[in-house]
C-alpha cells in the first residue's frame, strides 16, 4: 500500500516505495530524484526477478533467506543496483546513515551461512570448493588447495567470514 514506483524485472512488476529503493541504492537514488522513475515503468536488466525480490526482502526488512542458486544472480543485482557496502551517507541532519551497508553486510553473512555447510562458522576446503564451483570458477583441486592457504590468512586451514568477504570483494567487488 501507498507504493509510488513500479519496477519491471523479466517479465514480473513490482510495486515499490520509491524512499525505500532509494536510501539502499545509488541507481535508484538517481532515477528518483531525475524524476524519471515517476514517468513509467523501470526496467532493470537484472539477472532474475527472484534475486531482485531477495534485494527487495533486505531492503524492507533487513533478511532475506535465499536458495543457494541465487547467490550469483543476488551479487549481480546489488552490483547492478549500485549498492554500497563501505560509503555511509550523510542525511539532511549530518547523521550518517547506513542502510545500504547494512543490507549488503546481511546478505553476505546469509551467503557466507550458506556454505559453511556443517555450521562450524569457518569454511574448509571442501565447503570452499562448493563456493568457487557456484561463482563459476573452474578450478582444479590443486588450485582450490592454493586458494586455501592464500586466503586462510590466519593459517588455521579455514576460511572466517572476514576472509570469506574478502573472497566475495575479489571476485563480485560489490562492497
Amino acid at each position: 500500500t501507498g507504493t509510488d514506483l513500479t519496477v519491471r524485472v523479466e517479465a514480473r512488476a513490482f510495486q515499490v516505495h520509491s524512499q525505500v529503493l532509494s536510501s539502499a541504492s545509488p541507481f535508484f537514488q538517481k532515477l528518483v530524484s531525475s524524476g524519471e522513475a515517476f514517468k513509467r515503468a523501470v526496467e532493470l536488466p537484472t539477472p532474475s526477478a527472484a534475486a531482485f525480490e531477495v534485494l527487495l526482502e533486505f531492503f524492507y526488512t533487513g533478511e532475506a533467506s535465499f536458495a543457494e542458486s541465487l547467490l550469483v544472480p543476488v551479487l549481480e543485482t546489488a552490483h547492478h543496483l549500485r549498492v554500497q557496502a563501505r560509503e555511509a551517507k550523510q542525511s539532511r541532519n549530518g547523521e550518517k546513515t547506513e542502510k545500504a551497508q547494512i543490507h549488503i553486510n546481511k546478505l553476505l553473512e546469509a551467503a557466507f551461512k550458506l556454505f559453511d555447510v556443517d555450521k562450524s562458522g569457518a569454511i574448509d576446503q571442501s565447503e570452499l570448493r562448493v563456493l568457487f564451483d557456484f561463482l563459476r570458477l573452474e578450478l582444479s583441486d590443486d588450485e582450490v588447495h592454493e586458494a586455501m592457504e592464500f586466503l586462510d590468512q590466519d593459517e588455521n586451514c579455514e576460511v572466517d567470514e572476514k576472509e570469506f568477504r574478502e573472497i566475495i570483494t575479489y571476485v563480485a567487488p560489490i562492497v
